[in-house]
């Protein structure tokens, strides 16, 4: 017993001990970004159909949170995240919403 115990410390397979404050979140990073570029996208439609009743072209300027969020995939296996890039990316992506619809709403 002593001897598994010994070698799953050597390989680093030993439990660590985690701070009592320390949870696993509870959605992934993708959904959560996910979440709120869907919620721009479909915030941006309403906004231009609703306020300025303008008939935007959708993948011109509905979308373009949607180009922020795949530039948001691709990079993700390149980079290194930290514990803050989902609330930067997010709000990237709610800043260029609302730039966006004061750009066509002009």
């Amino acid at each position: 017993m002593t001897s598994e115990r010994s070698s799953a410390r050597r390989v680093g397979h030993a439990r660590s001990a985690r701070h009592p404050l320390h949870r696993e979140p509870i959605l992934a990073d993708e959904i959560v970004v996910a979440l709120v570029t869907a919620a721009c996208v479909l915030g941006l439609n309403a906004a231009f159909a609703r306020v300025t009743h303008l008939a935007a072209p959708f993948l011109i300027s509905t979308a373009i949170p949607a180009y922020l969020f795949i530039a948001y995939l691709l990079t993700r296996p390149i980079t290194r995240r930290g514990e803050q890039d989902v609330l930067m990316w997010s709000t990237m992506i709610a800043i260029l919403s609302v730039l966006t619809f004061i750009f066509y709403a002009d």
